[in-house]
């Protein structure tokens, strides 16, 4: 048996108070499948069951005008878009949208329909083709939660940490315009012989989401943590982070090609989602949707500063 103590309080720093939360925490924590990938769907023949969202999953290179290609063939193909969660690093780019049926409002379930979605929008993904760099993949998953977690492995299949054979371009913008990293995270990682454990040290600006984003990392590269200590300083807004990691086969990182792949995946990690933001104040027309009940005519939009 293990015990995991951790001290936390809300984005104020102020301690948790509200019920629903400390359970929610609580179910999470207790839940064995919390950072399991949720199941990918079939594109042809039997479609996912009718109480299941539909999500498409895109991975390509960035560009100016990416995001409005995209609503634009969905559009044309009576597809409402419910949710859009985007990423992008180093040039590329990982979605995962959740569609629903223009005249409906429900999940978009039939597996021809499901086909031509991702062929027009892989399309879309491949561009002209002459600034295109590394492939285009699209997929479909079932089941809406956790679409974050599906980006990060998005972006690990598609190479984003240096381990998809062509070297990523660091510190570009979608232009190919060098500019200096947004918080760069500094990543040591160490052998411990004497334990047969792979020590990893991180260190970098404190934000929300950070340790969900290193455990990702280490869940998807297949790393078991035995022991960690996180610590994060209130004033200096610094996080320190150290676990002691083994791969699921058991052995610790047995070479040094292993050990800067493992460096180079949690940097990413860290540094994707540590972009400067705005907010986009946009008008909500009338919706007719059943699925997405306007609560107000206005809403707030996280605009990426790139």
């Amino acid at each position: 048996m293990s015990w995991s103590v951790f001290n936390v309080t809300d984005q104020d720093g102020n301690k948790l108070q509200n019920r629903e939360v400390i359970d929610h925490i609580q179910k999470c924590l207790e839940s064995e499948d919390y950072l399991k990938l949720p199941a990918i769907g079939p594109t042809d023949g039997a479609a996912p069951p009718e109480d299941e969202s539909t999500s498409i999953e895109l991975t390509g290179t960035d560009r100016p005008g990416l995001l409005s290609e995209l609503c634009a063939v969905l559009a044309s193909l009576s597809c409402n878009i419910v949710r859009a969660d985007v990423w992008t690093h180093d040039r590329r780019a990982a979605a995962v949208i959740q569609i629903a049926d223009e005249a409906s409002g429900l999940p978009t379930h039939d597996a021809t329909r499901l086909s031509k979605v991702q062929e027009l929008l892989c399309n879309v993904m491949q561009g002209d083709g002459a600034s295109s760099r590394g492939s285009t993949r699209t997929g479909v998953s079932l089941g809406g939660a956790r679409a974050e977690r599906r980006l990060h492995k998005l972006m690990l299949d598609d190479g984003g940490c240096g381990g998809g054979g062509e070297e990523a371009v660091g510190g570009e913008d979608r232009r190919g315009v060098a500019r200096p990293k947004a918080a760069a995270a500094k990543v040591v990682v160490m052998d411990c012989a004497e334990r047969r454990y792979t020590v990893v040290i991180l260190r970098c600006r404190d934000r929300p989401k950070l340790l969900f984003d290193t455990l990702c990392a280490l869940t998807d590269l297949q790393y078991v943590v035995f022991h960690g200590t996180v610590d994060a300083e209130r004033l200096s807004k610094e996080a320190y982070q150290e676990y002691y990691v083994r791969h699921v086969d058991g052995h610790p990182a047995r070479s040094d090609a292993e050990r800067s792949r493992l460096v180079r995946c949690l940097e990413a990690a860290v540094e994707r989602r540590a972009s400067d933001v705005g907010n986009l104040l946009t008008r909500r027309p009338p919706s007719t949707s059943s699925c997405v009940p306007p609560s107000s005519p206005w809403q707030v939009t996280p605009l990426l500063a790139i």
